[in-house]
């Protein structure tokens, strides 16, 4: 089997293209007072923050902690699948490209090796084709509440799968992104990301949303007293000091610098001055931790926040799996009838010799080599793949054809085809 730090480029066999697309839900009219103005500067909109949100967050971690100090979370990789939704216009054309979102996931997946936690997508990019919806500008400061009918509700609601990560790559107002913590799941009915079709390319844009999907926080997080003041995180980490509050305010977490939040971003350079005025040294904010907002330099988690996403994994996005993906084993020998959308994967070999029925699918996914079997038969329609990817690839699925018969198969050295495969 791979390791979860390194993408192998796949050998693929693919037989007859088989589209998926999204039908579009109805569009809604922007508010008025929408900013109508687009920026290509990556924003994130967890910053917007109730009262009644702090709080909810703020139990959430105590709940984390609480589990975290009676039950080390286990080790092991935990892979998790993602479904892309992409807006195009009603023609196909514009938005991001089905390249640019393996890309990003692949970004997303080097952020993410060293907690071990990896990403793979559960089927293709689905296809929403709708000038309307597509020139919406989705807005941040739209209410989020069970039962709203703004476009983004109405956009996730139509088109959200179930059990896997929707990431949904739209118009965004102001250069917005946005994503939710696991508990709004269930508070405001909402599992799902929102990201900007104009900001893919960051190398760290993906990952930092997915950070907060697993519970992480800005590092320049604050929260609010009752009379609205804000309560900043301050710098001690020292925990007699009657300054420290690392672990009750800010992101909650205490190897994470604490962060004003002014940086020279084309620089990467903190260019705040003083402290916080608790006779502690200046800040030294961490622009290279992908949760801060120094804008191009984001490069790593920190043990507390690699802590915070695996609990987050084990006990909040528990119910995330794939329902197309095999169980990843070393072996599989396949015989009989797929009529299903399905991938197999195997860390060794996979041999087939079943029959693929019209309309199917499939996908074989193994580490060492794919064999097709005499007998194997893929019948008109059906669209199948054979790749030397091994466990939990970027993708299961291909869907653009490069070699559309088996007489093109002998081709591909890294798998191996018994003589009379058949295609009818």
């Amino acid at each position: 089997m791979k390791s979860v730090a390194t993408l192998i480029k796949t050998s693929v066999l693919t037989l007859s293209l088989y589209a998926m697309c999204v039908t579009p839900v109805a569009a809604q009219t922007a508010k008025p007072s929408e900013v109508e103005y687009e920026t290509n500067e990556p924003k994130c909109g967890q910053e917007h923050f109730t009262p009644q949100q702090e709080e909810e967050y703020k139990q959430s971690v105590l709940r984390s902690n609480k589990r975290s100090s009676a039950n080390k979370v286990p080790s092991g990789i935990y892979y998790f699948p993602v479904q892309f939704h992409l807006l195009k216009k009603s023609n196909g054309t514009g938005g991001i490209t089905e390249q640019n979102a393996i890309d990003e996931l692949k970004a997303a997946n080097t952020k993410y090796a060293p907690a071990g936690i990896q990403f793979y997508q559960c089927g293709p990019p689905r296809i929403i084709k709708s000038d309307s919806l597509y020139n919406i500008k989705m807005n941040i400061n739209w209410v989020d509440t069970c039962g709203a009918t703004t476009p983004e509700y109405n956009l996730c609601n139509a088109n959200n799968i179930d059990s896997v990560i929707n990431i949904y790559y739209v118009t965004v107002s102001s250069g917005w992104n946005w994503s939710h913590f696991p508990s709004w799941r269930f508070s405001q009915c909402k599992d799902w990301l929102i990201m900007n079709r104009n900001g893919i390319g960051s190398q760290w844009l993906l990952a930092h949303e997915l950070g907060h999907y697993f519970n992480l926080a800005h590092t320049f997080s604050t929260r609010t007293d009752n009379n609205g003041n804000p309560i900043l995180e301050n710098i001690t980490r020292d925990n007699t000091n009657s300054c420290y509050n690392c672990d009750t305010d800010g992101d909650y977490i205490c190897d994470t610098p604490a962060d004003p939040n002014l940086w020279d971003k084309p620089t990467c350079t903190y260019n705040g001055t003083g402290n916080d005025g608790c006779g502690n040294p200046a800040y030294v904010p961490d622009p290279q931790n992908i949760m801060c907002y120094a804008n191009g330099c984001q490069n790593y988690f920190t043990q507390g926040q690699i802590d915070r996403m695996r609990d987050a994994a084990q006990n909040d996005r528990n119910y995330l799996h794939c329902d197309k993906l095999s169980d990843c084993i070393a072996d599989w020998n396949l015989t009989g009838t797929s009529t299903s959308n399905y991938s197999w994967q195997a860390s060794n070999s996979i041999v087939s010799n079943a029959q693929l029925s019209n309309n199917a699918l499939l996908a074989y996914d193994a580490a060492n080599f794919v064999k097709l079997s005499v007998g194997f038969e893929a019948k008109s329609g059906v669209n199948f793949t054979a790749m030397l990817n091994g466990c939990y690839g970027d993708r299961i699925f291909y869907r653009t054809p490069t070699y559309n018969n088996y007489s093109d198969a002998g081709n591909i050295e890294t798998v191996e085809v018994l003589p009379n495969p058949t295609s009818s």
